[in-house]
């Protein structure tokens, strides 16, 4: 199938987390946060952290060697599913605490859109950072 612009080059290859959808999540996320728990302000800190480390290997890994992708493959999975892991652990102590989680399932638990996530917060973080 012959493509003829950029913009029909995304609309074919993407299936994952959109921008607007990733703002959405990720400010409905926040604003639920009441910083002054300790256990929320950890997973908080800790989900970032692992966002940044996880988008730093994917954004990378196009220019990976094929030998390279093979080696740090295990990683980047590591990565991704500590990420999930985190986010996982926020939604649980915000459904403890009787917040509104419904950020989770407009996220969803499909691999791909939380990794996306993940990518986003390192943008959201490094644009809030100037």
């Amino acid at each position: 199938m012959e493509r003829n612009s950029f913009s029909d080059y995304r609309a074919f290859a993407y299936d994952g987390l959109s921008l607007e959808e990733a703002e959405e999540i990720y400010c409905a996320m926040y604003q639920n946060l009441d910083f002054s728990d300790e256990d929320i302000k950890e997973i908080w800190e800790e989900m970032i952290g692992r966002a940044l480390r996880y988008s730093a290997v994917r954004s990378g890994w196009l220019r990976k060697t094929r030998d390279e992708k093979i080696r740090d493959d295990d990683e980047r999975t590591n990565l991704h599913n500590q990420f999930i892991n985190s986010v996982d652990q926020l939604i649980f102590l915000q459904t403890k605490e009787g917040k509104d989680v419904s950020w989770g399932r407009a996220l969803g638990s499909s691999r791909k859109r939380v990794g996306d996530l993940a990518c986003y917060i390192a943008l959201f973080q490094g644009l809030n950072g100037r």
